[in-house]
């Protein structure tokens, strides 16, 4: 029977190198995403003055976790898919995208600079978009573990696990202790990063906040062995965040069940046997996202290329 392991007291949390560090929400809806996400998981949406952009920042607490990017902006093409963009922090971008598209990855975006670092976005060989960022200081989420409905872990479901972590691992460079891969039924699975943030015990209350402000939140999702669940929360326009119940000390969460199985026997080099796959929802207009390989995301891409101003974190400018 396999087993999960609780996570060393010193391991990385996200934000630090290695790990995914930021995230940037793609609405047409600023509004409404900020009052659904403001009534369900109790983040604070607001201006920033001191930016020049007066782009629009998320926080939790005191932490900021992301910023807001308007899809009515002219640089975004007409059906342009609601969305949430993730940035990865590596070493070297340059390096790193040589390694990344001799091993399959599709180039999107070329690395360019911003005065907090170097910047480019890749497809993976997997299929799924994600920006690299090497970072100027420690720019980036900075909250610490266990904070509740900050970003927690990511998720990724996609055909081969052991394969795309060690992409991630070998090729990227990076860690991805907070990260859990899931095997997924089917041959062409579009695939892309998902956001995990632990949340209070009561999902009911959950459910009624979001079905309230318009929103969903989808039934669990069971992932045994411990027994955790994943419950997909939603907004109309179908931005997704993935939603799991603390039921441990929150400083020291565990990765869930299945997903853990599926990754970290992999990176131990162990012989214990592949996790059965599982069916996990696909967020709406995930499909969109991910299809023709002849015509990637602009959610990390032609934002970045065209205008350069639109650059993942609010205090951000391009030289």
């Amino acid at each position: 029977m396999t087993t999960t392991r609780r996570p060393a007291a010193d391991t990385p949390s996200l934000g630090t190198d290695g790990e995914f560090c930021w995230m940037d929400i793609k609405t047409r809806d600023i509004a409404g995403t900020a009052r659904f996400f403001s009534a369900t998981l109790g983040w604070h949406f607001a201006v920033d003055d001191n930016d020049w952009r007066r782009a629009t920042t998320i926080t939790v607490g005191s932490h900021r976790i992301g910023t807001v990017s308007d899809l009515a902006a002219p640089i975004y093409p007409p059906g342009t898919p609601p969305h949430i963009a993730y940035y990865l922090a590596v070493d070297d971008v340059d390096r790193r995208v040589a390694a990344a598209t001799t091993a399959g990855a599709q180039l999107i975006v070329a690395p360019f600079d911003i005065d907090q670092g170097r910047i480019a976005t890749l497809i993976d060989p997997f299929g799924a978009p994600v920006s690299l960022w090497h970072r100027k200081d420690s720019h980036g989420w900075r909250h610490p573990a266990g904070v509740i409905t900050a970003p927690h872990r990511m998720i990724l479901g996609c055909p081969r696990p052991d394969e795309t972590r060690r992409f991630y691992q070998e090729t990227l460079g990076t860690n991805l202790h907070n990260a859990d891969l899931i095997r997924v039924r089917g041959a062409a699975v579009a695939t892309q990063w998902q956001l995990v943030v632990t949340v209070d015990g009561d999902l009911d209350g959950l459910g009624e906040r979001a079905t309230r402000s318009g929103g969903d939140l989808a039934p669990p999702i069971t992932i045994p062995q411990p027994p955790h669940s994943i419950r997909r929360l939603s907004t109309s326009e179908g931005v997704t965040i993935y939603t799991t119940a603390v039921t441990t000390t929150p400083a020291t969460l565990p990765p869930f069940g299945l997903a853990a199985q599926a990754t970290r026997a992999v990176s131990a080099g162990t012989n214990q046997p592949e996790p059965r796959p599982i069916d996990i929802p696909l967020p709406q207009h995930q499909e969109s996202l991910n299809s023709g390989s002849d015509a990637p995301p602009r959610s990390q891409s032609q934002d970045h290329q065209q205008h350069p101003e639109c650059v993942p974190e609010p205090n951000f400018k391009c030289r």
